[in-house]
């Protein structure tokens, strides 16, 4: 097993490949080091504070409220409703504030010449070469847009988020980087 570290962004990361080991079957995948040329990009903050506060809003409210009515068996009433919505709002702001700060700054994406560094949809750092990726699909998670990135030998797909915090330079990068006619470049608009 070899290592390396690599600094990017003011901070170093530490990543082990495994030749031996490299394929999902074996039951590990590894992250291929990062090159120099590397750019990393950042979610913005607007977009995932809203749509978390949203969902926290959506559905945490309305578990609490349905919780309080099967709790006290009482009717729905108006003043119950402005009463929690009192208590719930500033919590809900807080969460949606750690929340998406954890996120954009831990969740990045990393575009280089030879491919792009991503997420999983359970969050775990892979990567994918520009001629492993054998399909593109836009999903949308709210007001959230990604591009769903699947794999040539049918491995985890890549999450790429499209509300980047530099909008301008992340689609230019892909575009500087991503081989001419790529399924990825008719996706980005």
């Amino acid at each position: 097993m070899r290592g390396g570290t690599v600094g990017l962004a003011g901070f170093d990361r530490t990543i082990a490949v495994d030749s031996k080991n490299d394929h999902p079957q074996n039951g590990r995948v590894t992250v291929p080091p990062i090159p120099s040329d590397a750019k990393q990009f950042r979610m913005a903050f607007l977009p995932m504070f809203l749509s978390m506060f949203l969902f926290g809003f959506i559905f945490g409210h309305l578990f609490a409220l349905v919780a309080i009515i099967i709790q006290f068996r009482a009717d729905l009433h108006w003043v119950l409703f402005l009463n929690s919505l009192y208590y719930t709002i500033p919590f809900l702001l807080i969460y949606a504030v750690i929340f998406s700060f954890v996120i954009t700054w831990f969740y990045s994406c990393i575009i280089t010449s030879t491919g792009i560094y991503g997420h999983s949809s359970w969050g775990m750092r892979r990567f994918l070469g520009w001629s492993d990726i054998s399909g593109v699909k836009k999903v949308s998670l709210g007001n959230l847009a990604f591009l769903k990135l699947r794999s040539n030998s049918g491995g985890t797909a890549i999450w790429l988020p499209l509300f980047q915090s530099d909008r301008v330079e992340f689609l230019e990068t892909i575009r500087k980087c991503a081989p001419p006619g790529h399924p990825l470049l008719s996706h980005l608009g």
